[in-house]
């Protein structure tokens, strides 16, 4: 019965986070459902991927959306998504150079304005292992080691 809470979804977060909420979209969708419960404004605090907003907006659950997350960056990357500067963040990802050098300096930079914490954001997301949280980044490409091991023996 679950699985035919929510059709098959089209829309998928761009964002990766580690034990994100969205396996829990069929749960609230039912529970709207049985509710016969249709609000006009669902707000996911805790944001992160949005996975949830997104599913109830897809599936016509909900009028609107709203997100809140501590994190600046998380938030500024939602903010753009809705703005008029979404295709100039998109257009900024089409032409990043996706280098480990590359990721350090992004890593490492501060942005002022909202469209490159959006930039940071989804940069650092897409290419860090497991799309681990911003403060704990590493990248996805293996970091040569410059320790020797050896095995030594009994």
């Amino acid at each position: 019965m679950r699985g035919e809470i929510l059709r098959q979804q089209t829309l998928q977060s761009p964002l990766r986070y580690p034990g994100g909420k969205r396996r829990l979209s069929s749960y609230i969708a039912e529970i709207l459902r049985t509710q016969e419960l249709r609000p006009r404004l669902f707000v996911e605090p805790f944001a992160g991927g949005a996975s949830v907003a997104i599913a109830m907006l897809e599936n016509d659950l909900v009028d609107e959306i709203a997100l809140a997350d501590l994190d600046e960056l998380v938030a500024s990357f939602w903010k753009v998504v809705f703005s008029s500067e979404a295709e100039t963040l998109a257009d900024r990802c089409l032409n990043a150079d996706a280098t480990l050098e590359a990721w350090r300096q992004i890593r490492a930079s501060d942005p002022s304005d909202d469209l490159g914490r959006a930039f940071k954001c989804l940069f650092l997301n897409r290419t860090s292992f497991s799309g681990r949280p911003i403060g704990t980044s590493q990248p996805q490409t293996p970091v040569s080691n410059s320790n020797t091991y050896t095995r030594q023996s009994n």
